[in-house]
Parts: C-alpha cells; structure tokens; sequence
C-alpha cells in the first residue's frame, strides 16, 4: 500500500533497488490492490526473499468487535531503504509524505490530519524513540501485549479503552457523541 518493497532477490545480501522496484511495481501492485494476487505470488515469481531480518515486531492489534471492518494485524518496524521512494496506492493509504511521528500527532490534534486510533497509538511510541535507531531498540525491548479496544459509558459518555501493559500512555479516550437517529418523514 505504500510502494516500499523490503525485500532481496534471492540469495542475495542487498535489498532491492528503487530502478529494479519500479518494474515490480508496474507488474504487481494492480493486481495486489484488486486481490488478484498475494504477496506470495509476487514473491516467488520474481525470485525475491521478504527481508523479515530487517523487521522487528512492534505492535498487535485488533479492532474492536463493534467495529465494522474488523482486522487482526502485527505492525512491524523497519528501517526504509534509502532509494526506495513510497507513494500511496490512494486507497488504504491516501497520501505519501515523510514527517516525524510526532508531527503527524501535532498536525491530527491541530485537525490537519486524520490519523485512526490505532495509527495515534503506535505514533506516539514511535515518537518517543526519537530516531528510527531508537525506536527499533525500544520495540526490540518492548514486551508485546495484544491491543482490542473496548467501550464504556459511563455519565452518559462513551470512553475507549485499551489494555494496560502494552506500552502506551493515554489508555482511555473520549469518544465523540454518535449521532441521534432522525424519524421518518
């Protein structure tokens, strides 16, 4: 979803170059977008090994069970390579820019940016890693604990909550009032 491809051509110590990508790309990304092929398929028919050497665990997720688009997902930090240049596929990701982490949590509280909940979260930690070095020894360090948040409403507010222990500060949130339902005309 953001054009970066972490991987090698197997056997290989170097990962892929930005000139060898861009053709990967003109081949693949299509049809990854459309479902119509896995990152397997891109894999193995371009003799390519994922560089998972390079990826350090960082965080787990799942959305919470009134959501309705539900995902279980691993984040995974890893430094960029330096000639790769990522560009959003303008569906899960809608725009390209690099920016610290914590400007992008300045400009989503300035309401210049929209960032999901989960996106906030992992910024902030990221952010307090200081540099791409430091916030892989932090996640490196870090024990992982499985975040699915969770609401309560208490005093006729609704709050989200998520568990201790996983490394955020902030673990509740307010959440915004939902909408009065309208009758019929």
């Amino acid at each position: 979803e953001c054009g970066i491809l972490l991987a090698r051509k197997r056997g290989q110590r170097n990962l892929i170059a930005a000139a060898d990508l861009k053709g990967i790309e003109e081949k693949w990304r299509a049809k990854l977008a459309k479902d119509e092929a896995s990152i397997v398929d891109l894999v193995e028919a371009e003799d390519l090994e994922i560089a998972t050497d390079l990826m350090t665990p960082y965080a787990h997720w799942i959305t919470p069970v009134f959501a309705p688009k539900r995902f279980d997902t691993w984040f995974y930090l890893a430094e960029a390579p330096e000639d790769q240049l990522a560009l959003h596929d303008g569906s899960e990701s809608v725009e390209s820019v690099w920016i610290g982490p914590q400007q992008a949590i300045d400009e989503f509280n300035a309401g210049k940016r929209t960032l999901v909940h989960a996106t906030t979260k992992n910024l902030e930690l990221l952010a307090e890693g200081g540099t791409v070095t430091g916030a892989l020894s932090q996640a490196s360090e870090r024990k992982i604990v499985t975040v699915q948040p969770w609401v309560e409403q208490r005093d006729g507010k609704r709050y989200l909550h998520i568990p201790e222990g996983a490394g955020y500060r902030n673990l509740v949130r307010e959440m915004p009032p939902q909408p009065v339902p309208q009758a019929g005309r």
